[in-house]
């Protein structure tokens, strides 16, 4: 926990969940890219989540 804000925890991914990485990326582009109206997602978001999950 940081000492300065106590809402704010930390985490670290096992070896397994790092592994993980790449299937939820792999989910998060199908579920993007299947949002054609932007209906869930603006195109900035897009962007913003393609960037933080590669």
């Amino acid at each position: 926990m940081d000492e300065g804000e106590p809402k704010n925890t930390e985490y670290f991914l096992t070896e397994k969940g790092r592994s993980f990485n790449k299937v939820f990326y792999e989910l998060l582009l199908f579920a993007i890219e299947n949002d054609k109206d932007n209906e869930h997602y603006s195109e900035h978001a897009k962007n913003e989540l393609k960037e933080m999950y590669k």
